[in-house]
């Protein structure tokens, strides 16, 4: 339980620094699955169009090995440019624990909590571009 309420916190902690930097013309991004409770709470729930945007992506197909759904909240009209589905087929066993050779249990969604290259290069380059547009309609 006390875990649970330490996630929420820095969830909420989390919601309010993008808040923060929205209300700066800064780009502000999350990512978490796609049906994470952190997505009920509030802040979260205040954050909508036209600002915040959410986009939904399915991490094999940004380079991720099995099929997962998840989610961006962001401020950025641009990202929502990266949203994709998956044209995979995956094995029904794809998210079933492995065992390891000392006998414990290894559960895959531990790899997948790493970025890929793909994504990584995604949300870096697509916010960016953003900003230098921002910039230069500015100076015009």
């Amino acid at each position: 339980f006390e875990r649970v309420q330490i996630a929420n916190r820095m969830a909420i902690f989390l919601a309010n620094v993008l808040l923060a930097m929205a209300a700066v013309a800064k780009v502000g991004v999350s990512e978490n699955p796609a049906r994470s409770w952190m997505w009920q709470l509030e802040p979260w729930c205040a954050m909508v169009e036209p600002v915040w945007k959410d986009t939904v992506y399915q991490a094999c197909a940004l380079g991720g090995a099995r099929q997962k759904a998840q989610k961006l909240k962001h401020n950025c009209p641009e990202l929502c440019s990266i949203a994709c589905e998956c044209h995979h087929i995956h094995a029904p066993e794809e998210w079933k624990p492995n065992v390891s050779a000392c006998g414990w249990y290894e559960s895959p969604t531990k790899v997948e909590q790493e970025y890929t290259a793909e994504f990584a290069f995604a949300v870096a380059v697509v916010p960016a571009h953003w900003s230098g547009m921002q910039e230069w309609h500015s100076a015009c």
